[in-house]
């Protein structure tokens, strides 16, 4: 068996070492020998070089390909690339992530790219595809796609939750009983689709920030049941899409 502890010494040794050389590295350009080097680019790229070094061991396609866009963003000018911005090195990072995920799926006992639901009658871990009942959702990925089905007869609200990772949830199953319900939504690099029935009348008041959120298909909604979606969207792609 593993020993934790060992791992838990083993990062802190590298994260000491880290600091030290950073630490070394202030010193040596305050005296004056390392001039022409920019010191926050230097200690940028040493945190981004083990952000990468950590994703190689681990394999974390996320970690690898934001790691290499920084890092490609720091020395651009050094390597005498021009015309490229930054937000399409972070759009390409962030598709990246998604496909090698999508082709190279985790097995189902791995750590990265697990998925955690949760529902009022049901704890599921580290699953590619779920259906589930319940009036309360929660559903998570990191690192990782999913699909998830909610089938539930009095559906009342929804925490959707995805980080470096694609989602897919199906709502057309649902019914609400009293007339609204409320998604919440907390979604950094991902990208994520949302599927509505049609006689749904969906509000958007979320919060982007350099993202974006777009409607397929028209909806045929008389005003009720009305859902609200709320809660943070970063650096992602939502569709709202009406079957």
């Amino acid at each position: 068996m593993k020993n934790p502890k060992r791992g838990i010494r083993t990062g802190n040794v590298f994260w000491g070492l880290l600091l030290v050389l950073v630490a070394v590295f202030l010193i040596v350009n305050q005296l004056g020998f390392l001039e022409d080097i920019n010191v926050f680019s230097i200690i940028f790229a040493i945190f981004w070089v083990s952000v990468l070094i950590e994703g190689l061991t681990k394999r974390s396609f996320g970690k690898i390909l934001f790691s290499l866009a920084f890092l490609f963003m720091i020395f651009d000018e050094q390597l005498g690339i021009k015309g490229v911005s930054n937000w399409s090195v972070l759009a390409a990072a962030l598709l990246g992530t998604i496909g090698f995920n999508m082709i190279f799926k985790r097995k189902k006992n791995c750590h990265f790219g697990r998925i955690n639901v949760h529902s009022e009658n049901q704890d599921t871990q580290n699953r590619g595809q779920n259906s589930l009942e319940g009036n309360h959702v929660f559903f998570r990925t990191v690192m990782g796609s999913a699909v998830k089905y909610v089938n539930s007869d009095n559906f009342e609200s929804a925490f959707l939750e995805s980080s470096f990772g694609g989602m897919q949830v199906y709502f057309d199953q649902a019914i609400i009983q009293n007339g609204k319900a409320n998604i919440e939504v907390d979604i950094s690099f991902s990208g994520v689709e949302l599927y509505f029935p049609k006689s749904w009348e969906v509000i958007n008041q979320t919060n982007t920030s350099f993202s974006g959120l777009e409607e397929r298909n028209s909806n045929d909604s008389t005003g009720t049941p009305v859902v609200t979606l709320t809660g943070n969207i970063k650096f992602s792609g939502v569709t709202i899409i009406y079957v």
